[in-house]
């Protein structure tokens, strides 16, 4: 398992997912396992937009109604962040080049 983690200016949205282990080249394309995702965390920072330290995440919202469009888009730009070589990579069949 291993956490991502994207800041903006008003939150933190962190996701633990699968890691793909290796050693030498038995390495997988992608090491993240963006399909196994194993809990999520979204801190609302717009009191504090520069914190000197992370005590005020005290509740996780990520799970909250409310939170479900903002969770979705920042997971997307987390896992497309951390793709991006692949996807860059992918011809029109969806193999890696």
């Amino acid at each position: 398992m291993m956490g991502y983690t994207v800041r903006t200016d008003t939150h933190r949205y962190t996701a633990w997912v699968g890691f793909n282990k290796c050693s030498n080249s038995s390495c997988p394309d992608a090491l993240a396992d963006w399909d196994t995702v194993y809990g999520v965390e979204l801190y609302d920072h717009s009191n504090a937009r520069v914190p000197t330290s992370y005590d005020m995440e005290t509740v996780n919202i990520a799970t909250e109604p409310g939170s479900r469009a903002l969770v979705q888009q920042l997971h997307n730009q987390l896992k497309g962040f951390n793709t991006k070589g692949l996807l860059d990579a992918t011809d029109a069949s969806g193999q890696v080049a």
